[in-house]
């Protein structure tokens, strides 16, 4: 079990808070822009939306070319300056970032308008979508400041304003684009939705960070003409931070968006749509561990990399992410059924084929695929998440065309899944190698133990079918949540020292502490039940 220094203290409640506000305004956000995405999957039908998910499979692909690592570096060098007071280089260090993004998605999104009929036909092998492209261009320019802006509200603390744009846009996309589809214009309707939702994002959160963290920078610290602070020496300490992030990040993405061209090679737009569906289920957990994996990277920045704390701090994390979704992972696989067909009804049914199989990427968190990316990120080994990139991308690019064409969408997966774990164990390995930082494996084992043992009777409900769909859906998840954390402490998973840590690092964060403090007083009691039962 951990015990916790001072700073370690500090540093996990000022992550608890980043990770609060992250992950709560993206799965707000989430939750919308699913209602949004099931609406418009519902009213474009399993056809239609293939269409929509292989148009924007273009500017998604191109957009990875407009980073160059300037967000990462935007959110370490934002951290490290602000707890140095270096105000003016602060602010320097944010006007290049942004401008250098801006112009970058400038650039790519002219590549994508002019060539929108090549890249239709050579890329996703489908010259009539032209048009869609064409249309969707303007995304990369809009995604691309609105990420930036983003990295700097990570890096300074200020998470909530990313949260506000997030919401944002998701609203507007769920309000838009179903009413463009329904007024007749639909995979038209569906993209215009979408670019408008990330315009009115990308201009909010632009305007939040002059306003609210620019603009005060600059007039409360004038620069000095004096100081040895050049915008050049900015932007190469930035590039040789971010540069091989990127490469990391383009690697990642491509993957990412291969996985389209490459179900566009072998399957019909019919099992895209599907493998679309099932993956909309998975954006609630991408949001859970984006955000708290985001909050994570400026954490381990703060850390002395050659101290206990960045090796105690991966511990920490490895496990209590693993707490979350571990359980998350095995409660989508029971109810992929139910979901899929509550959510778009009998017609995407093959998605729950598809949902309860990518999941499963998510059970890889026990290794600290979660914590990894941030841990070398924060402690400044960029190369070593390159080299994890580049085999998880390798393995990737030789399995999955072979697999997709042998076994269809769930040979993609495989090919996913493979290529995620070969990143995980490598991680692992360099971790160890050059941190003596690894997961506490014998903790890590009984949360397992817990998730999987609360899965059995939820199981069994859901296979018996006795109740309504939604029903059964409620009913069994109450149930599961129930039975794990009643699990957890008495397989040892959780002690008296953890949960008086936890209730120290949500005690700042009201409605997080009222939720947690039941939770962590019903646990609490369940240890001291135990411990009584053993000493008679």
């Amino acid at each position: 079990m951990f015990s916790l220094s001072k700073d370690l203290s500090t540093v996990i409640e000022d992550s608890a808070r980043g990770s609060f506000f992250l992950a709560t305004g993206n799965v707000v956000a989430t939750v919308i822009s699913a209602l949004s995405v099931f609406i418009v999957a519902r009213l474009l039908g399993p056809q239609l939306y293939g269409v929509y998910t292989i148009t924007l499979a273009v500017p998604s692909l191109l957009l990875i070319f407009t980073g160059f690592g300037i967000d990462e570096a935007l959110t370490r060098f934002s951290a490290n300056l602000r707890i140095k007071g270096e105000n003016q280089s602060l602010a320097r260090t944010i006007r290049l970032g942004v401008t250098l993004r801006a112009i970058t998605g400038i650039a790519m999104f002219t590549v994508c308008y002019v060539f929108s009929d090549y890249l239709a036909a050579h890329v996703i092998s489908r010259p009539e979508y032209g048009i869609y492209v064409r249309l969707a261009s303007i995304v990369i320019l809009l995604q691309a400041i609105l990420y930036s802006t983003s990295a700097v509200f990570v890096g300074l603390d200020r998470t909530e304003y990313s949260a506000i744009a997030a919401n944002v846009q998701a609203i507007i996309k769920t309000v838009l684009a179903p009413l463009l589809i329904i007024a007749g214009f639909s995979v038209v309707g569906a993209i215009t939705g979408f670019t408008i939702s990330c315009l009115a994002a990308g201009l909010l959160s632009a305007g939040l960070l002059f306003i609210k963290l620019y603009k005060p920078l600059k007039s409360e610290n004038p620069e000095n003409p004096h100081i040895h602070n050049q915008p050049r020496i900015h932007l190469k300490t930035m590039l040789k931070y971010g540069f091989p992030l990127y490469i990391s990040t383009l690697l990642y993405g491509a993957s990412t968006q291969l996985r389209t061209v490459v179900l566009s090679f072998f399957t019909l737009d019919l099992d895209i749509g599907n493998f679309k569906a099932a993956t909309n289920f998975v954006t609630l957990m991408v949001a859970l561990s984006g955000s708290i994996a985001t909050a994570l990277f400026p954490a381990f920045s703060k850390l002395d990399r050659n101290g206990s704390q960045a090796k105690t701090f991966f511990k920490i994390t490895t496990k209590y992410t693993s707490m979350l979704l571990v359980p998350a992972s095995v409660v989508l696989i029971i109810f992929s059924k139910e979901l899929v067909k509550v959510v778009y009804g009998e017609a995407f049914l093959p998605a729950s084929l598809f949902l309860a199989l990518y999941i499963t990427v998510y059970l890889l968190a026990g290794l600290g695929s979660l914590v990894q990316g941030s841990f070398f990120n924060g402690l400044g080994e960029t190369k070593t998440t390159l080299k994890m990139n580049l085999a998880s991308f390798v393995v990737f690019l030789g399995l999955a065309p072979l697999l997709t064409q042998a076994y269809n969408v769930p040979g993609l997966i495989i090919a996913i899944l493979v290529s995620n774990l070969t990143a995980t164990i490598f991680g692992a390995y360099k971790a160890k190698s050059n941190f003596g930082a690894e997961p506490e494996y014998a903790l890590i084992f009984r949360i397992y133990l817990a998730a999987f043992a609360s899965a059995v009777p939820p199981f069994f409900i859901a296979y018996i079918q006795l109740f309504p769909t939604l029903v059964t859906i409620f009913l069994g998840g109450f149930l599961y949540l129930l039975i794990y954390i009643t699990i957890l402490p008495i397989v040892g998973a959780l002690s008296k020292l953890e949960i008086g840590n936890l209730q120290k690092t949500t005690e700042n964060i009201r409605f997080l502490k009222h939720v947690v403090k039941p939770i962590l007083m019903y646990e609490n009691k369940l240890i001291s039940h135990t411990r009584e039962r053993h000493t008679f």
